[in-house]
């Protein structure tokens, strides 16, 4: 394949220490299986790269995602590291090599919104002001920390988030990358909780839309109802006045799981950005995604991906959530790919 001319990316800053959305009622975060050690990157570590440096040394550094790198790491041996062999009975091939790599996009290029279920209540805590009936008809096309509640009995939230498709395919093209070769992605957060620690370990759930559900409208509301092209939990898109539907009623539904992000306190510990007593930034990578994922990014299908609460926390408990683009004081999400450089004969 083609040496790979890439590089790191800093998406502008994330969000204000205000956190408007759902500031009163606490949200959701239980322990999720798994460990930070069970990866070549894991979770709080920003993905490494292999196979040396590159013409403009913008590879992301372990632990750094916007510093210049040239680490040589093996593949992690996991099913995105491998080929599934031919129809022949040729045997798998194992991913021997491989380089992760920062998608460099504008600023323009990310979109961030939300979406709360009917069934959170009315009016929900904190969001809203109180005046409206539930949550599901509310747009969170312009808030900035978005709250993240996983309730036995009220269902669970999420956070939607979508990369600009064709430009990522056109990094991908740029690249030389062949799709075949893409073996995983991983997402860049921040996550806040009004704590010094995690009180326990927590997981988000980590979902893929395509095709029309991946189309949803941002909008350019904080909490409040969606009016004309803007998204809900309700509705995708608002067109002409009339609602449209996501395809399987609601976004979380229509998603097909990718991966997971790990916070644990010893994450936390290692990327908390504003070092306060009371509350942490935690810059969290996640664990790699579904190789399915980036292929639909270098096909051009545009997914957009879902971000929910994998673990039990109820509307009445703790805080915890993730800061979406609208401020700038932190960073934005951040995407990357994990190529395979070296596969097995």
């Amino acid at each position: 394949m083609r040496r790979l001319i890439l590089g790191c990316v800093v998406f502008g800053g994330c969000l204000v220490k205000g956190n408007p959305a759902w500031e009163e009622s606490g949200a959701d975060g239980s322990a999720g299986p798994g460990s930070t050690g069970d990866l070549s990157a894991g979770a709080g570590e920003a993905p490494t790269t292999s196979g040396g440096e590159d013409s403009g040394g913008a590879m992301a550094s372990q632990g750094e995602p916007t510093a210049a790198a040239g680490t040589t790491t093996a593949a992690s041996g996991e099913a995105t590291g491998t080929d599934s062999g031919s129809s022949t009975g040729q045997p798998a091939k194992e991913c021997l090599k491989s380089e992760r790599l920062a998608v460099k996009l504008d600023a323009e290029a990310l979109e961030d919104a939300g979406v709360v279920p009917s069934s959170m209540g009315s009016p929900c805590p904190g969001w809203g002001g109180g005046a409206e009936p539930d949550c599901g008809a509310l747009n969170f096309g312009a808030t900035g920390f978005f709250r993240l509640v996983n309730d036995p009995e009220k269902g669970k939230n999420a956070a939607l988030l979508r990369f600009d498709g064709e430009k990522v395919a056109a990094f991908v093209k740029a690249a030389g990358v062949d799709k075949a070769d893409l073996i995983a992605a991983w997402l860049e957060l921040v996550v806040y909780e009004p704590l010094t620690e995690p009180a326990q370990d927590s997981t988000l759930a980590i979902g893929m839309l395509l095709g029309d559900d991946a189309t949803w409208d941002v909008g350019m509301k904080d909490a409040k109802p969606a009016t004309e092209q803007e998204s809900s939990a309700l509705c995708r898109t608002i067109a002409g006045g009339n609602c449209v539907t996501w395809s399987q009623g609601d976004a979380v539904s229509g998603s097909s799981p990718v991966g997971i992000l790990l916070v644990t306190k010893a994450a936390v510990a290692m990327t908390d950005l504003d070092g306060q007593d009371g509350q942490y930034h935690a810059h969290l990578v996640s664990e790699p995604l579904a190789k399915e994922l980036a292929w639909a990014f270098a096909e051009g299908l545009g997914p957009s991906l879902v971000v929910s609460l994998g673990t039990p926390r109820g509307l009445a408990e703790g805080v915890i959530g993730i800061k979406l683009k609208e401020p700038k004081e932190w960073p934005d999400a951040a995407l990357y790919l994990e190529v395979c450089i070296e596969w097995s004969s």
